[in-house]
């Protein structure tokens, strides 16, 4: 088991895609037509 760290640095982003998850929203200010998807990524994994 590996010990506890107290900080973890993190990259993360918020995309906006059609409702399908296929393509970027034309228009991601409108929840009727898009998704948004969030993304965290460990820092040490990149």
């Amino acid at each position: 088991m590996r010990p506890a760290q107290l900080a973890e640095t993190v990259f993360w982003k918020i995309d906006s895609y059609d409702r399908d998850l296929r393509f970027g929203s034309e228009n991601p200010a409108n929840l009727a037509t898009a998704r948004r998807v969030l993304t965290i990524m460990v820092a040490s994994e990149y």
